[in-house]
């Protein structure tokens, strides 16, 4: 249920979505890692990450600025440092592996 409210509008806070649930940001940050395993934000990064994954597989030959920036990263190279934290290699290692 939780994953589904933050699918379904994942522009809203953490703050709103507490708010709407009834419970404190605290409170609703513990249900959610007891029930997901990840934090709000972790799980919100990993959704992200795997929706530029997708997108890179879909579209070959993609700007990496224009699809960080569609994927709701700040910039390209916030993009690079978060796909390197969770692939384990860095873009252009992975990019050339898809060619």
């Amino acid at each position: 249920m939780l994953t589904r409210q933050l699918e379904r509008r994942p522009q809203l806070s953490l703050a709103e979505l507490a708010r709407q649930s009834g419970w404190s940001e605290r409170h609703f940050t513990q249900v959610f890692r007891e029930q997901i395993g990840f934090t709000p934000k972790v799980w919100h990064r990993l959704q992200r990450f795997q929706r530029a994954v997708r997108q890179l597989q879909a579209v070959r030959g993609v700007s990496w600025a224009e699809l960080a920036i569609s994927c709701g990263y700040y910039d390209q190279s916030h993009f690079a440092n978060e796909f390197r934290a969770f692939a384990g290699i860095d873009l252009t290692t992975y990019t050339t592996g898809l060619a």
